[in-house]
């Protein structure tokens, strides 16, 4: 529904252009010749340095630009807040630099001489207009279709128009592709403008917390070192739940957000904004942060040695992490580093809850310094409907874009389709299509790839190919390697895993009695990592959150190997698991879950007060002078 909306919006203004047109400017649609200004060599020469003055010589994105644009028949012009044509590039050295198809330097392409265009209407609207050859007042503009976005300092003051000319073939890939390309290059002048007048605030990237698209979700803000806003990139403001750009300008960056800006001094650090957004540092401010970390007294070695147990905040799992233990695994997951690196699209295949996902956050996380985004398709969710389509489309456009950006654009992308084996067959062409473009770039030597893209099924995609429900010509691009993580069971030493596990869940170092280790290392893990990590977590809830022993996991999915600790241990019926578990090794492990709380132990234990008493004194059990917390 928000793509009509936004197509009746625009329609809109174009009609209301057309009105002016007619009963203010009173023009003749039919006109031949009509009488448009055009401005003399030197006229034009101080305008076009005055803007790129402006855009901070934004010279060489407007020549990339036009580079990239050439071969879907695109012409890149510049103009600036007057309408003049001050920049006219169509990728070609060989063209005359100064028109194009009639289209000439220093002309103007005011409202109100050229009539109803694109130009004129990014002006006016101040937003990304696209006005297609019959959208045109002017009926010698008809086979044109112009896309247009305005051009914004590090304010939001409008500088200038960015646009690209076609003829007009009526093809939406068309004006999709135009749209992103402008948008990435508008976006990427208003950044380094951004960037470079804030350069000694404290920059935050505003990001939604899940991504649906590859370009323009992520807007800046710079703050001082009182947590007070200075200044915001364009759409930062609606990602914070505002309305207007001024709504953030000299405003509390903490009660906006609700976290003390000292939270967010942190390198790496990510916090959650609700449902809808989250906030990280970008790469300048932690290099910032770092600089002021170093100036910071050191803590003294008394303060140091106070702390026991000192709690870390929890991070997302690294590659060693998953491969903890597992020669099998560190194999595999050094293949998908090498893989991921390299730009080289790979499937990851591999059951249920076996740590496919987290995989690809690794590699993710391990080049992130605020540069890198994943975007998450979820194939089983994609349907035939006019909506995902468009959706789609629109994705695999600016993908298109990201991919043709790499020389000059920064910020890197991975796109991974998950559940692909459920991709609808529209889309599957689409991708075929955009893997074959990548293919013919990477094949013309680029040395930066900016574009990754990753692929998750739960079975072996090739069994669908041989039962013609994949395409054939999109796996052979899709899977260039094919990576096959095993099951939890398949893996060798996983108690090396669970260890780690278990620390990152509590922040902390856990101790994991041999006990528990045994049972745990034993279990036959039908829900491979996801289960292991239900597990883990709800052990260190039922008890200290920093150990966890036997009596910890008796309410856990692996509860029916467990014996019946409230029975005799040398009862015949105990499970054919062997584990060593006494009754003094049952009674320690309760009170130290319940942090040595006697009453909530002998609840826990099925035994009195009395009776955890007598059998503390029987077995030398003495309650730590820390209170075993």
């Amino acid at each position: 529904m928000t793509r009509i909306t936004t197509n009746l919006i625009q329609q809109g203004a174009i009609s209301a252009s057309w009105a002016r047109c007619e009963q203010q400017h009173q023009m003749v649609r039919t006109t031949a010749r009509p009488g448009q200004m055009r401005l003399q060599s030197s006229e034009i020469a101080p305008r076009r340095e005055a803007l790129l003055e402006r855009t901070a010589g934004s010279r060489r994105l407007f020549r990339h630009l036009a580079i990239n644009s050439a071969g879907a028949g695109h012409c890149t012009v510049v103009t600036d807040t007057s309408g003049i044509l001050v920049m006219l590039d169509n990728g070609d050295g060989s063209t005359k630099p100064d028109d194009w198809n009639g289209i000439g330097l220093g002309t103007c392409w005011d409202e109100r001489i050229a009539g109803t265009n694109g130009v004129a209407m990014a002006l006016l609207e101040e937003q990304h207009t696209t006005v297609r050859g019959v959208d045109h007042y002017l009926t010698r503009l008809a086979h044109f279709t112009c896309s247009a976005a305005p051009l914004l300092d590090a304010d939001n003051q409008m500088i200038g128009v960015l646009s690209l000319a076609a003829i007009d073939h009526g093809n939406t890939v068309d004006y999709l592709f135009a749209r992103q390309m402008l948008d990435a290059t508008a976006s990427q002048v208003q950044r380094n403008l951004f960037e470079q007048k804030y350069q000694n605030a404290e920059i935050y990237c505003i990001t939604p917390t899940e991504q649906k698209y590859l370009l323009g979700s992520n807007e800046l803000v710079a703050v001082d070192e009182a947590g007070i806003i200075l200044g915001s990139t364009t759409k930062a403001h609606a990602l914070l739940g505002l309305n207007r750009h001024a709504d953030l300008t000299g405003k509390s960056f903490e009660l906006l957000t609700g976290q003390a800006i000292e939270t967010l001094r942190v390198p790496e650090r990510v916090v959650s904004l609700g449902n809808t957004t989250s906030v990280s540092l970008s790469p300048r401010e932690q290099k910032i942060q770092a600089k002021r970390t170093s100036h910071k007294p050191a803590s003294s070695k008394a303060e140091d040695n106070s702390r026991e147990t000192p709690e870390r905040p929890p991070v997302a799992p690294d590659l060693t992490e998953l491969a903890a233990g597992s020669k099998t695994m560190e194999t595999i997951c050094n293949r998908a580093e090498a893989f991921f690196h390299r730009g080289i699209p790979f499937v990851i295949e591999g059951a249920s809850g076996t740590g496919k996902s987290a995989m690809i956050n690794a590699l993710v996380n391990a080049v992130d310094q605020g540069t890198h985004s994943l975007v998450n398709i979820d194939c089983a969710t994609l349907s035939e409907s006019e909506d995902d389509r468009h959706y789609f489309k629109t994705l695999l456009e600016q993908a298109r874009v990201m991919n043709s950006w790499s020389n000059l654009q920064h910020k890197a992308s991975t796109l991974l389709f998950d559940n692909v084996d459920e991709l609808p067959l529209f889309a599957q062409a689409g991708l075929r299509s955009l893997l074959n473009d990548i293919e013919s770039r990477q094949s013309v030597k680029e040395t930066k790839t900016t574009l990754r893209i990753i692929a998750t099924c739960r079975h072996p995609l090739h069994s669908l190919v041989n039962n013609s429900q994949f395409r054939d010509d999109l796996y052979y691009l899709l899977a260039s390697a094919v990576i096959r993580v095993p099951c939890l069971p398949q893996r060798e030493n996983i108690s090396t895993l669970l260890q780690r596990l278990a620390n990152r869940i509590a922040g902390r170092d856990v101790e994991i009695t041999p006990e528990a280790l045994d049972v745990l290392s034993t279990y036959h893990w039908p829900g491979n990592i996801r289960q292991l990590r239900s597990v883990l977590r709800q052990a260190l809830l039922e008890g200290s959150s920093q150990r966890i022993s036997l009596n910890d996991l008796t309410s856990t999915s692996v509860c029916e190997m467990l014996p019946d600790i409230s029975a005799d241990v040398n009862t015949p019926n105990e499970p054919t698991v062997k584990v060593v578990y006494d009754e003094r090794t049952q009674i320690v492990d309760a009170l130290h879950g319940a942090r040595w709380n006697i009453s909530q132990a002998a609840r826990r234990l099925g035994m009195a007060r009395s009776t955890i008493h007598r059998k503390m004194k029987h077995y030398g059990i003495v309650r730590p002078q820390n209170g075993g917390i």
